[in-house]
């Protein structure tokens, strides 16, 4: 009777194993999946902090040509009458 307790309850446990098995693989799919996007995000915040950065940069460019644009003016104006 001993015996067939052990045998049912070995049974038991192998089928539960199998299954908590079962789940930790597919818990580990869900992890690197998971990663590959955590890493995806990672990498466009980067590229839209760049891109920030380049916007700034290139408004304040704009911003100093066309103040060095006003700055020289009258030099190219006397330059020309000057021709």
């Amino acid at each position: 009777m001993v015996s067939d307790h052990e045998k049912d309850f070995l049974s038991a446990y192998q089928a539960h194993m199998k299954s908590v098995y079962k789940e930790l693989a597919q818990l580990s799919k869900m992890i690197d999946g998971n990663s590959e996007k955590v890493k995806k995000d990672v990498v466009v915040s980067k590229l839209e902090q760049q891109l920030a950065f380049f916007k700034q940069e290139f408004t304040l460019l704009v911003d100093t040509n066309q103040k060095l644009k006003e700055k020289f003016k009258p030099f190219q104006d006397r330059v020309t009458i000057a021709e």
